[in-house]
């Protein structure tokens, strides 16, 4: 590139020059010289940026739960309450996240735990559980939480790790 360009323009007209003719050529297929390499640059950025910044409709409805949990504490009168609620939501906070720790600590056990002598070779020791509990028990019972929600189908084996089998 010329020497009197900005060293920003420098570096995309290499860049695009290095895009249109790279030095290893991975395919038989060749650009085309007026490939608008910009607008190739620019959708490509643009998607992820949105992938980066996208909210989910999940998250959004945390952030809406607690704009209202906090609107009802800041509605308490009395310090006392305040405090008493702070400390709950704590304790509460504080069994949520064991509860959860520990259930991820069961599912990467069982995720990892080596099937026994007797065990199918290939096949991973939560699946084999799963497949002996179906030979005895048949199926999943009608009641559940994951079957109710799901129309009637059975969780697979890898699903029954988790809480409601989801």
């Amino acid at each position: 590139p010329p020497e009197h360009l900005p060293e920003d323009l420098k570096n995309f007209i290499i860049l695009r020059h290095n895009f249109l003719n790279p030095p290893v050529k991975y395919s038989r297929y060749v650009l085309d010289p007026s490939f608008k390499f910009a607008t190739y640059l620019r959708h490509c950025t643009t998607e992820l940026f949105n992938e980066l910044v996208e909210v989910e409709p999940e998250t959004w409805g945390v952030v809406m739960v607690l704009i209202i949990l906090t609107r009802l504490f800041v509605m308490i009168p009395h310090e006392d309450i305040k405090l008493a609620v702070f400390l709950a939501k704590g304790a509460v906070l504080l069994v949520v996240m064991v509860l959860t720790r520990n259930k991820l600590l069961e599912i990467y056990m069982a995720l990892l735990k080596p099937n026994g002598p007797s065990g199918e070779d290939n096949v991973p020791f939560y699946v084999q559980k799963a497949r002996e509990e179906l030979r005895q028990n048949g199926r999943v019972e009608e009641g559940s939480f994951y079957h109710w929600c799901n129309g009637g189908r059975d969780a697979n084996p890898h699903e029954k790790l988790f809480w409601f089998g989801a």
